[in-house]
């Protein structure tokens, strides 16, 4: 009977320590994350690689001037923060969207885009800005996801030819030519919109939290 109670004791102290370890896990793991909703998590590495590739864009397309004007207040850095989680959480969807619909990219897809790179030039870069080196593939995966579930919504959205023109003639002053001669830049046009509110759609649908007490944790990444 003592041997059976040590066991138990010991049975106990075993499930007592596992059960911790999960919830030191846990909150450990709630720590990295900066939002949320019922279906994504998004981390804070996430937010922090994606603002370093936007300045590493900024800084090639603009200038670093450009780069600090956007980012020179809290409100701004805030602001910025706030635009990469959306992106992120478009991302996921996306991405699970493509993948319930079998026509996610394939790591040969990738790979054959990465090759077409140049990837010496590419790591001295991420070298340069604190980018993960693994961050690279990820970043072509998201972006070829993005691409493949914008071309598929595109494609399904049918414009019947009085809906262009009543789009062209409700917003004339920003087209100089005539309606005939850029039916095809019209119908574009309506589609990018619609794929705006799409967008915005998807994001409302979602129930998100936000950690907006975390977004200091990435301030030091915007100088």
């Amino acid at each position: 009977q003592v041997m059976a109670s040590k066991k138990y004791i010991k049975l106990v102290l075993l499930v007592f320590i596992l059960l911790s370890s999960v919830a030191i896990y846990l909150v450990n793991a709630d720590k990295n994350i900066i939002a949320k909703t019922d279906n994504y998590k998004i981390y804070l590495q996430e937010v922090s690689d994606y603002i370093r590739v936007s300045k590493m864009q900024y800084d090639a397309l603009f200038g670093r001037e450009e780069w600090n004007e956007i980012s020179n207040t809290d409100r701004k850095k805030d602001k910025l923060i706030s635009n990469v989680v959306d992106n992120i959480l478009l991302t996921k969807i996306h991405t699970t969207s493509n993948e319930r619909d079998n026509v996610a990219p394939s790591e040969d897809k990738i790979d054959k885009f990465i090759g077409t790179e140049d990837v010496k030039e590419t790591k001295e870069l991420l070298k340069k800005y604190e980018i993960p080196d693994n961050f690279f593939r990820t970043y072509i995966r998201d972006n070829i996801n993005d691409s493949i579930y914008k071309e598929r919504y595109m494609n399904k959205t049918n414009l019947s030819v009085q809906e262009i023109k009543n789009y062209y003639l409700k917003h004339k002053e920003k087209y100089s030519e005539k309606f005939e001669n850029i039916k095809d830049t019209v119908r574009q046009d309506i589609k990018e919109e619609y794929y705006r509110k799409h967008e915005d759609a998807l994001l409302k649908k979602e129930r998100k939290k936000i950690y907006n007490e975390k977004y200091r944790l990435l301030y030091r990444i915007f100088k």
